[in-house]
């Protein structure tokens, strides 16, 4: 049924978008019902067009619904933050028959966040970088010109 078994670990940084993979076999499941949660909490809860996002999470995550329809239950997390790091599992809703009303949440994946501080990028040095050094060029221009001038003087 699952084509993400096993667990899967992503590393990302702060403020990146990060997608936690998982995919489903469709062809069994006409209205799919999938739920992402941590330990703790609901994250995202999504069914037949209508979706229900965790407090917090609120324009944080999402799974787009026409992914959804396709058997991509996978979690989209845009501007990742340190606390979105963690262990999030995401479930199916099963129903054992078209007329039972005996369902039950069956286990798709599991995926560990690891979230990391941004990388610093080396800064390209700008003109008020060089604000107060002092350079060797006049004098060395002044060196020049007196060469230049004098050597004549001297060559004879």
């Amino acid at each position: 049924m699952c084509l993400c078994a096993g667990s899967q670990v992503i590393s990302t940084q702060i403020g990146f978008t990060a997608v936690l993979p998982c995919q489903f076999n469709n062809e069994q499941i006409r209205t799919p019902h999938v739920q992402w949660c941590t330990d703790a909490e609901i994250v995202f809860e999504g069914w037949n067009g209508k979706s229900y996002v965790g407090e917090g999470y609120e324009g944080h995550v999402d799974v787009p619904e026409d992914e959804l329809l396709k058997g991509n239950c996978s979690l989209t997390f845009k501007n990742v933050r340190k606390s979105d790091a963690g262990i999030y599992r995401s479930y199916l809703l099963l129903r054992h028959a078209k007329t039972s009303v005996f369902k039950e949440w069956r286990l798709i994946g599991s995926v560990e966040v690891s979230v990391d501080e941004p990388k610093e990028t080396p800064k390209k040095p700008t003109a008020s970088d060089y604000a107060g050094m002092t350079s060797p060029q006049p004098l060395v221009r002044v060196v020049s010109l007196l060469s230049w001038l004098l050597f004549p003087l001297f060559s004879k």
